[in-house]
């Protein structure tokens, strides 16, 4: 995730920045049109190491006040989730400890859900103004099976009309080739 973060990252800055080329941070390895259609590709196959990685997005860090505003956003988000999910997390833990299996399974789907509807909301983002299109991976189409033949299995459905069809968005994505 940080990863797709700092890519999107760069990749914001480079498309404000036509002149930068995604290898200048380091040596040249791929050009700019290259690079995007990589990244567009959802293989994160952009051939830069590590290192260049790191350097391009301090430069668009450093250069591009649209990169860091986007960037203390999603941190201090990014910041507030973990701590939303630690809390989950012990909800869940403290049910388990005190026998309370159906409140711990309860707490469970709807983590499941949230982050069903969350994940469709990540893989279908540049479906309107395409910038950086994220096509679902092999193992995110896993995930989703493995989901719906869960939900399926144990009769679960979102109490919330508007989690569930976005889980139902999110298992959507299944029948697309």
């Amino acid at each position: 995730m940080v990863t797709l973060v700092a890519l999107a990252a760069a990749a914001i800055s480079l498309a404000q920045s036509p002149a930068q080329s995604p290898g200048s941070a380091s040596k040249p390895s791929l050009n700019q049109t290259e690079y995007y259609n990589r990244l567009r590709s959802g293989t994160l196959a952009s051939n830069l190491s590590d290192a260049e990685t790191g350097a391009l997005i301090n430069i668009s860090l450093k250069t591009n006040a649209a990169v860091q505003l986007w960037a203390r956003m999603h941190f201090s988000l990014d910041e507030g989730a973990r701590a939303a999910n630690v809390a989950q997390m012990l909800g869940v833990l403290a049910s388990l400890r005190e026998g309370r299996t159906n409140d711990a399974i309860r707490k469970l789907e709807f983590m499941l859900d949230s982050d069903l509807y969350t994940l469709h909301t990540d893989l279908t983002l540049g479906e309107s103004e395409p910038v950086l299109r994220l096509e679902p991976r092999a193992r995110d189409l896993d995930v989703l099976r493995e989901a719906r033949e869960y939900r399926l299995k144990y009769g679960h459905k979102s109490k919330d009309t508007n989690t569930e069809a976005g889980v139902q968005r999110a298992f959507s994505l299944l029948e697309k080739k």
